[in-house]
């Protein structure tokens, strides 16, 4: 009870400006003319790369928003990413912009009905549960915040979670497609394929096929100028929005707001030299502490069950929170990368309420946390550029990241979700058999679509596995 005030606390903590922008907003996405504008210049044969100011005005012209100059330049992602748009620049950008709300409204029925589906797996009962997960969602501030400026983290988030379901049906080839397509609209996503590499083979080959058939036809599309002009660009972008109060979820927002400065930050001390070793320093502790989530928990029990091995829910959250955390630029609404795996550990905190005590606290603080709305944030912050501490309450969200990573990492020994800490003799020599093993358990001989990667048990009733020896043949009576 206490979590859920807190929750509702944080969320009206803005009052109702949150709606009243994602609404406005939607029709009018202040971030989609930085795809839109370049999509249509390749449309008419334009070169690529333009300055802020031809940009803006070209935006004007078009019915967008213009883009706020911080020094950055008129791009922010990958030619993919803008090919993705071309085909809306015909419409005009005021039908454009409804039509990335329809695909961002899509992308948010896709996570409601995964998400739904790690609790309940029937499909048949899931339709009618899957529409207040919907409506929470549609509410929470991050997605409102992805819906008012138009950006490309609703249908990221969507393909992660159809690539965990992907690999829970043990089709890791298409889940590392779906990873490495995701990676092409944004590139920190990549770091989810890492959950998949305790084998490796058909996650590779899948994510190699996605990512040279998407760049191929993004050259075809967009032409080679545009990809070395984002490749000459991406530096520079990063830099100029750094600092930016929005960087909320990232781990070099924090350093680089308190250790560089910029246009929105007065830093407590200029030294990019340090800033850049405490990233690398909480980089390589997180990424370490993530390797050694993940091999452990991936390692299938026996040879013959190699091919159907799951994807640890933990060790798909672990990764998940890195590729946010660790991106130089993780705006508020990237924080709907998490939903999927904050609903994993959720599920495997039910299942065993007192295997680990301090998960459960750390996923509801995350929750609280990562559901205060960024313009709440801003008022804890001051004026721009904001002071070096009081800016620090702009890493509210990176703490609440942070602590889904630990509730990630708070796992019991290797094995696969809700599997016992230590197993008998007996049920060992069961495993030998799989057949027998899975009879034993009661699990499913493969997961449905949107079950999250997870079997449900089914009531223990007696098996083969009760008639047999160590040895796995028959007993004699």
């Amino acid at each position: 009870m206490g979590a859920a005030v807190a929750t509702c606390l944080a969320w009206g903590s803005a009052g109702l400006a949150p709606l009243v922008d994602a609404a406005t907003g939607a029709l009018r996405p202040s971030d989609l003319p930085t795809d839109f504008v370049p999509a249509a210049r390749r449309a008419r044969g334009a070169p690529p790369g333009t300055d802020v100011a031809t940009g803006n005005a070209e935006a004007r012209a078009a019915g967008a928003p213009a883009f706020v100059p911080v020094g950055a330049p008129y791009r922010a992602h990958p030619p993919p990413a803008v090919m993705v748009v071309r085909p809306l620049v015909a419409l005009g950008f005021p039908r454009a912009a409804l039509a990335w709300l329809a695909l961002s409204l899509a992308s948010l029925a896709v996570l409601a009905w995964l998400v739904t589906g790690v609790f309940v797996p029937d499909a048949r009962r899931r339709f009618i549960r899957v529409w207040p997960v919907f409506g929470a969602l549609l509410l929470w501030p991050p997605v409102l915040h992805n819906l008012e400026k138009g950006q490309w983290s609703l249908p990221i988030a969507a393909l992660l979670a159809l690539a965990f379901a992907a690999a829970g049906r043990g089709a890791r080839g298409r889940a590392g497609a779906l990873i490495a397509a995701a990676a092409c609209f944004k590139i920190t996503p990549a770091l989810v394929l890492f959950a998949l590499l305790r084998r490796p083979g058909r996650v590779l080959v899948g994510a190699a096929a996605a990512t040279a058939g998407l760049a191929l036809l993004s050259l075809a599309v967009m032409g080679t100028g545009y990809w070395g002009d984002f490749l000459r660009s991406s530096g520079e972008n990063a830099t100029g929005w750094q600092t930016a109060p929005a960087n909320t979820l990232s781990l070099w927002g924090v350093t680089s707001r308190l250790l560089i400065g910029g246009a929105f930050a007065r830093p407590a001390l200029v030294s990019p030299a340090a800033a850049r070793a405490v990233w690398m320093i909480g980089a390589l502790l997180l990424s370490g502490t993530a390797v050694a989530v993940t091999w452990p928990r991936s390692r299938p029990v026996t040879p013959d069950a190699a091919s159907t091995t799951l994807v640890p829910a933990r060790v798909f959250a672990a990764w998940s929170a890195l590729a946010v955390i660790l991106g130089p630029l993780a705006w508020t609404h990237t924080a709907i990368w998490l939903v999927l795996p904050g609903a994993l550990l959720l599920r495997d905190l039910i299942q065993s309420p007192f295997r680990q005590p301090l998960r459960a606290p750390a996923l509801l603080a995350a929750l609280v946390l990562l559901t205060i709305p960024r313009l709440s944030l801003f008022a804890l912050a001051g004026p721009l550029p904001v002071a070096p501490w009081r800016g620090l309450f702009l890493a509210l969200h990176l703490l609440g990241a942070l602590l889904v990573f630990a509730a990630a990492c708070l796992g019991d020994g290797a094995g696969a979700p809700g599997a016992p800490r230590h197993a008998t003799p007996r049920v060992k020599a069961a495993s030998r058999t799989p057949s027998s093993a899975a009879a034993r358990t009661g699990t499913a001989a493969a997961s449905g679509p949107g079950d999250g990667g997870w079997r449900a048990p089914a009531p223990r009733a007696r098996s083969t596995s009760d008639t047999r020896g160590t040895t796995g043949r028959p007993r004699t009576a």
